[in-house]
């Protein structure tokens, strides 16, 4: 299961996951996207079905049958009715992390970056990873070969000039005043 990494970087932002940089939580989708296609290379590749995040919620019973069909088990209309189990599944020491486990997923869950997300943010996110977002078929807002250079640009800021930033700005507020 994979979901759009931009509406993960948000997400993982918002709870100051990898610290403050927007850049820094593009990281963890990045190198899950580097295991799936090492392991997509592999003999293994065959026992692994690829679902979509915004498949399942857009089209969440379509999907629960192709996922069926990969498993050769039986379609059961209860596998759509999850929620009542929740509190019998979920250990009480993670229910926090889970705290919207039964919620239904809602079309407004997916795309989000769309709707949350700055113009800066949306590029600094396609920076980073936008290589693993086109390999998965998610469009990308700086698409263009045109934004090659500016893009190229972003990463060099994000990694060589933000922490050299940091660095004097951690200098500055420890100089008396």
């Amino acid at each position: 299961l994979f979901r759009d990494g931009r509406d993960v970087a948000k997400s993982l932002q918002s709870k100051r996951w990898n610290g403050r940089w927007l850049h820094d939580h593009t990281q963890e989708w990045n190198e899950a996207m580097d295991f799936n296609l090492r392991w997509s290379r592999t003999d293994l590749a065959k026992h692994f079905l690829q679902v979509r995040y915004e498949d399942l919620v857009l089209d969440t019973e379509a999907t629960v049958h192709r996922i069926c069909d990969f498993l050769e088990e039986p379609f059961e209309p209860r596998m759509l009715a999850w929620q009542q189990k929740v509190d019998d599944l979920v250990p009480g020491r993670e229910a926090a992390i889970h705290e919207r486990l039964k919620d239904m997923p809602s079309a407004a869950d997916t795309y989000r970056w769309k709707r949350e997300m700055t113009a800066r943010e949306i590029l600094v996110s396609e920076a980073f990873m936008g290589r693993h977002l086109r390999a998965h078929g998610y469009e990308l807002h700086f698409s263009s070969p045109a934004w090659k250079p500016l893009l190229f640009l972003t990463r060099w800021y994000c990694l060589r000039a933000l922490p050299a930033l940091g660095l004097c700005l951690k200098a500055l507020r420890g100089l008396p005043q």
